[in-house]
Parts: C-alpha cells; sequence; structure tokens
C-alpha cells in the first residue's frame, strides 16, 4: 500500500460498509487489537469494541465518504490524513488513520482518530 489509490481503496471498503449499515464489514477492516478515538463517544479499542460502535453509527441510513489530504508509507505501516463528511447532513472532519500490514499481504486499519469540525 504505497499509493494513494491503495488507501483510497481501503477507505471506499470502509465507505460501503458504512452506507450498508454493515458493522461486520467495517470491524474486519480493523486489526484484532486496533483502536478507535472519537470525538462521537468513548475510545474503542479491539475489534469486538470497534464493531459496537459501528453498529450505533451505521444504525441509520448515512451518506459517508472519505477524501485522502496526505498520506506515506514505511515497509509495513502506512498512514493517511483523510477528510470524512456525512454527505447532506452536517457533520465531518478529519481522520488520522494508521494502516499496518498483515501476514497475509492485506492491510488493516491499526489506529483511527477522528476529529469533528468545529
Amino acid at each position: 500500500m504505497h499509493s494513494k489509490r491503495d488507501i483510497q481503496a481501503l477507505l471506499d471498503q470502509m465507505t460501503a460498509a458504512n452506507r450498508a449499515g454493515d458493522a461486520d464489514a467495517c470491524a474486519k477492516l480493523f486489526t484484532s487489537e486496533a483502536q478507535l478515538h472519537s470525538p462521537f463517544g468513548p475510545a474503542a479499542v479491539g475489534r469486538d469494541a470497534i464493531r459496537r460502535v459501528h453498529k450505533e453509527w451505521t444504525a441509520e441510513a448515512n451518506t459517508k465518504g472519505f477524501a485522502i489530504i496526505d498520506h506515506g508509507s514505511s515497509n509495513d505501516m502506512a498512514w493517511c490524513l483523510a477528510r470524512f463528511s456525512e454527505g447532506d447532513a452536517a457533520g465531518g472532519g478529519s481522520s488520522l488513520i494508521v494502516l499496518e500490514k498483515q501476514s497475509d499481504m492485506r492491510w488493516l486499519i491499526r489506529a483511527c482518530c477522528l476529529y469533528e469540525d468545529e
């Protein structure tokens, strides 16, 4: 995952899972020990906690989307700064995401910090 296109593909999977209301698919994009920090609730640590958070977030139809602002990588780690939006709904912000290459060569999210627009 050394290209913006590869990172965007993972974010597009997250977008599709969010829009489908599929909290399980959202959680599968994170490592088993991942952390999710958000101003929308307490920190979620581990895939099960992240699944519960996404179950809440995806309970209603949404048009969440992500656009990369900047990115980089080194060996088995990558990062991106992305803008997220809720489509026509009020809300949005930025997200700092750390990705980790797994032994099966898939990239998963190791840490995600969301920052809400003021």
